[in-house]
């Protein structure tokens, strides 16, 4: 496990810039910087009047992590808001189990390959995540151009260990694409993510 470590951090000393590097199609679940099972695309829904599946890990993956309607909805609605250029935010999550969105501007100098968020816009979310008792559930960004894979760059900005960090993609014409993904001793490891039936279809007040 030490090796790898070592290697993850090597990687990310050599690289070029990777602004606009994806993690290729080609990618393998035995990569060294990200772990997970290989989507299947069974879970095929329509909502929204769009098509989007969620892989089917739960041969692979332990974890499973619930998202409620209304909140695949809304992350998914961002991204087609901007079907060119990467869209990002996060989600909150109080202790009743409600999900709470807030969408947060990129303002990447290259934002069709990459995202950061407004400072201020992150602060003032996070203020209010604190002021009603939320904690950061996840982190979820946008791949107009690319599968829902984490980049170089995204697993180089991973700031929030204890976030879950969601990736909308845009790639297939038609569908929309949702995984997760935790970060875990330095790599990023996919997650089953599945709909919570028993939640509302509508978000909080």
């Amino acid at each position: 496990m030490g090796e790898i470590f070592w290697l993850v951090s090597e990687l990310l000393k050599i690289l070029p810039n990777p602004l606009c590097h994806r993690v290729k199609s080609s990618t393998t679940p035995h990569s060294p910087l990200w772990q997970g099972g290989e989507g299947g695309g069974k879970n095929i829904l329509n909502l929204i009047a769009v098509k989007y599946y969620l892989p089917d890990l739960t041969t692979v993956i332990m974890i499973t992590l619930k998202l409620p309607h209304f909140l695949i909805n809304q992350l998914f609605y961002h991204a087609q808001t901007s079907p060119t250029e990467e869209i990002c935010g996060l989600i909150g999550k109080n202790k009743a189990n409600q999900f709470f969105c807030y969408a947060i501007s990129n303002i990447a100098i290259q934002p069709t390959c990459r995202f950061e968020m407004s400072p201020q816009q992150q602060i003032a979310a996070l203020r209010t995540m604190r002021e009603q008792h939320q904690n950061l559930f996840a982190i979820y960004h946008s791949h107009p151009h690319s599968e829902a894979l984490p980049s170089w760059l995204d697993i180089k900005m991973a700031y929030y260990p204890e976030a879950f960090y969601l990736i909308i993609s845009l790639y297939s014409k038609g569908i929309l694409q949702l995984r997760g993904f935790q970060l875990q001793s330095a790599i990023f490891k996919e997650i089953n993510l599945v709909i919570d039936v028993l939640q509302p279809l509508i978000p909080a007040s």
